[in-house]
């Protein structure tokens, strides 16, 4: 008997009649509550015991389109949520919504409140205890064509969705523990929009809110545009966002512990516009540091792929310029960043960078930069470094040993670093880029046209560094070695070097690209090789040198002093010089 109830019941829902019985029902119903249109196409219960709703339309009080729906089916408990305190939504489809939410300037209501105050409750009840929070038990969610449009004059804010296509799988919602975890949430084919025009009031709310626990096994946008403009900061955001991907299997933000297994951003374009910013006046206050704390977070990172994006800043109205970098208007385009490993908790940083690469538009081209990092407490280093720029190269290695962090930043001096470069090629054509003033000098335009290659190692505390070897050179036939120390490098007051070995050896060709024979009246000798021992500091300098050419040798002994006025003294000899 029930059975032929409930078949009659259904057969009845979906007959014709049976539709036009209950949307008519509901639509005076809502209508004489509200004064306002209300249409449905079509409302039912489907053979599986989903709700149906088709082609719902709702006018707000002026006659404009509030909501429209083209069609809505969902499975929900029924049960659960009228006798118990549940929601079950097993599946949810939605598809085709237009909502227009607008408030005027000077009024405090939206334009769909008239329905909060048609069905509020009018009844003066007595206070009911307060109940559990609401278990919600969700499925999946997949809506698509939505258009939704917010428009509020009284705070300034317009913004705008057009969302094309959003997928969900939930796997557990728990709002009393505020935990949210997610199997797939999937947006794609969306242009979001955000504009305000007036600064937002000071918040009174001093409430303190309860962080989440976030994961989710994969979670994908595609082809979503999102723009953002503060008028009243001058700060605007473009993203047009090709593919980003994140697979998070923790985010305990009560805990600051994230850990993150694969992080993708591909074929995008962000840019950034802000106010310029006025020039800093110098400050000549010293302010005392305050000690140094570990940021308090756990992040772990097993991949990091990032491709062929562009990123701009711009400040104000500047641009980007061929030929110079300008800091106020940065354009970076074939951004790749590849990375793995990652790890970082207090006073503990691991990274391996296998590529960060880039070019500007003001012509630099960082081509890789990859290397082997580990910070700790008490030790740095940096391994397998390699750099190359569009016309520079270098690759290495850096230790460096300290008794604790905060001790490193107050007196760096006391630090022991290691410093291995078996491989360096400098242009100074990469200098141009950032001190464009530079290629206008004579001398450092022509020590441009040959690039500088060597080698470099380095030992001790940064109030004492050792350099056992030191080579460069400049071109085939011109090259500087040394040994020596230099000693207080960070306190430029009283940096102080001791090279007991110095050698240089130059030809004629290479030496009249910086000194005129015409203007000094002296021939330049085919073959030039200088060897000294120097040592002193920026004021003071003593030296001992002797200079080989073909006609001869000759020796120089003497000091230079510019302390208090410009002071030489010094011995010559000649040894055979014709």
């Amino acid at each position: 008997m029930l059975l032929l109830l409930f078949i009659g019941l259904v057969l009845f829902v979906r007959s014709p009649w049976g539709q036009d019985v209950i949307v008519t029902k509901i639509t005076d119903y809502v209508s004489g509550k509200t004064n306002t249109k209300v249409a449905i196409d079509r409302l039912f219960l489907t053979f599986s015991g989903n709700l149906f709703l088709e082609g719902l339309y709702l006018e707000d009080k002026k006659g404009d389109t509030l909501v429209y729906s083209k069609a809505l089916e969902a499975n929900i408990g029924l049960s659960p949520l009228i006798f118990g305190n549940s929601l079950n939504l097993k599946s949810l489809k939605w598809e085709g919504l237009n909502a227009n939410i607008l408030r005027e300037e000077g009024n405090e209501k939206f334009n769909f409140d008239f329905l909060v105050d048609a069905f509020a409750a009018t009844d003066t009840v007595s206070a009911q205890p307060e109940s559990e929070p609401m278990q919600i038990n969700i499925g999946s969610v997949a809506l698509n064509d939505f258009k939704i449009d917010y428009i509020d004059d009284y705070l300034g804010i317009d913004s705008r969705v057009h969302l094309g296509g959003f997928y969900a799988e939930t796997n557990e919602i728990d709002l009393e523990k505020m935990r949210f975890t997610l199997d797939e949430l999937m947006l794609s084919d969306t242009e979001i929009a955000y504009e305000q025009t007036k600064p937002f009031p000071a918040s009174q709310d001093t409430t303190a809110t309860a962080l989440p626990f976030l994961a989710v096994d994969d979670l994908e946008v595609k082809s979503v545009k999102v723009n953002y403009e503060v008028v009243p900061d001058s700060m605007l955001a473009d993203l047009a966002i090709g593919h980003f991907q994140l697979e998070m299997p923790k985010a305990d933000l009560t805990k600051n512990d994230i850990e993150i297994e694969r992080l993708a951003l591909k074929g995008s374009d962000i840019l950034v516009r802000s106010a310029k910013q006025p020039e800093m006046v110098e400050d000549t206050v010293t302010v005392a540091r305050s000690e140094f704390e570990w940021p308090d977070l756990i992040v772990r990172a097993a991949e990091v792929d990032i491709q062929n994006n562009t990123l701009k800043y711009i400040a104000g109205s500047s641009k980007p310029e061929k030929g110079k970098f300008n800091p106020d208007a940065i354009s970076i385009f074939d951004f790749t960043l590849l990375a793995n490993s990652i790890f970082y908790r207090p006073k503990e940083l691991n990274l391996e960078l296998d590529k960060l690469a880039f070019k500007e538009k003001s012509g630099f081209r960082l081509n890789n930069l990859a290397f082997d990092a580990n910070l700790g407490a008490t030790a740095a280093e940096i391994s397998q470094l390699e750099l190359a720029t569009g016309n520079s190269f270098l690759n290495g290695e850096i230790q460096l040993d300290y008794d604790t962090f905060d001790g490193l930043l107050d007196n760096p001096e006391n630090s022991r670093i290691g410093l291995k470069i078996p491989e360096l090629e400098l242009a100074l054509q990469d200098a141009f880029y950032f001190l464009p003033d530079l290629a206008q000098n004579e001398y450092i335009k022509n020590a441009a046209n040959k690039s500088f290659t060597g080698t470099l190692n380095a030992k001790g505390t940064l109030a004492a560094i050792e350099i056992p070897d030191f080579e460069i050179n400049w071109g085939e036939n011109t090259s500087l070695t040394a040994q020596g120390q230099l000693n207080r490098v960070t306190r430029t007051d009283s940096l102080s070097f001791d090279f007991g070995t110095i050698a240089t050896l130059s030809n004629r060709a290479d030496i009249l690209q910086f000194i005129s024979e015409k203007d000094l009246g002296i021939a330049i000798p085919n073959t030039v090789l200088l060897e000294a021992a120097v040592k002193g500091s920026i004021d003071e300098i003593i030296a001992d040198a002797r200079l080989k050419i073909p006609e001869g040798i000759a020796k120089l002994t003497g000091n230079y002093s510019n302390k208090e006025q410009i002071a030489f003294d010094g011995t010559l000899m000649v040894d055979s010089l014709r």
